[in-house]
C-alpha cells in the first residue's frame, strides 16, 4: 500500500495501525482481494524522496491539533543546534477542537534512518493531565538531557488518548523537526556516555 523511503513507510504502518477506520479497509482488501478504497489510496500516496526525512508529516487534527513547536537550549533561547550533554527543551501547543478526557502528550526522537532513539509520553511518565474542553489550549514542555551522539535528530509529537482500551490518535505530527546536535568531546556514536579515561602505571 506504500512505496517510499523507510522513514515514510514506517510513518504510514504507524498511522495505519493506529487508525480503527484505516485497519478495517486495509484488512478488507489484503483478506478479500479487493480493491482497496480512494481514500485509502489518498492516505497511502507516499512517494519516495531524497530528502524524506525533511519532510513534515501529520495525521489527524479534528479533534484537536498540535499548532506549534519549539526547541529552546539550556539558556532558554529558541534554537535547533544544541551541545551534547546540554539540558533543552521541546516545547509545543495543543489546541482541542473538541471536548477530550484523559489527553496524552508525547514526545519522540529518532535518527534520520528512522530508528527510535528515545521516546517518552505523560501517560508512562506518570504525568496527570485535565480534561479539556473544546476551545481549550495548551502548551506542553518535555525537558531532558542531549545525552546524544553527534548528528541529526527528528523530533515527533503525539495527542492521544485511551477510549478504554483502544487508543485514539487525536494529532500526530511526525519529524516536526530536524534537530542538530553536536559534540565537544569528540566521542561517536548515537548516544554519549561521556567517559573519563584513566590511564595508571601499574
Amino acid at each position: 500500500v506504500c512505496l517510499g523511503s523507510p522513514i515514510e513507510v514506517i510513518n504510514k504502518y504507524n498511522q495505519l495501525i493506529t487508525e480503527t477506520e484505516s485497519e478495517s479497509t486495509l484488512d478488507n482488501s489484503v483478506r478479500g482481494g479487493e480493491k482497496p478504497s480512494q481514500n485509502l489510496l489518498e492516505t497511502v500516496d507516499c512517494i519516495e524522496s531524497s530528502l524524506a526525512y525533511d519532510t513534515k508529516w501529520s495525521y489527524g487534527g479534528k479533534l484537536g491539533e498540535i499548532t506549534s513547536c519549539t526547541v529552546h537550549n539550556q539558556k532558554g533561547e529558541e534554537t535547533l543546534s544544541i551541545e551534547s550533554g546540554e539540558t533543552f527543551r521541546i516545547v509545543f501547543e495543543v489546541l482541542a477542537h473538541s471536548d477530550i478526557t484523559n489527553p496524552i502528550f508525547a514526545m519522540k526522537l529518532r535518527d534520520t534512518k528512522g530508528q527510535i532513539i528515545y521516546g517518552q509520553n505523560s501517560k508512562f511518565a506518570k504525568v496527570e493531565t485535565e480534561e479539556l474542553k473544546k476551545g481549550d489550549a495548551l502548551k506542553v514542555t518535555f525537558l531532558q538531557k542531549a545525552n546524544l551522539g553527534p548528528g541529526e535528530y527528528l523530533i515527533s509529537l503525539g495527542f492521544t488518548r485511551y477510549l478504554g482500551d483502544q487508543l485514539q490518535v487525536i494529532h500526530r505530527r511526525h519529524d516536526i523537526l530536524t534537530l542538530k546536535v553536536a559534540s565537544l568531546d569528540g566521542g561517536f556514536g548515537i548516544s554519549n556516555c561521556y567517559s573519563e579515561i584513566i590511564i595508571e602505571s601499574k
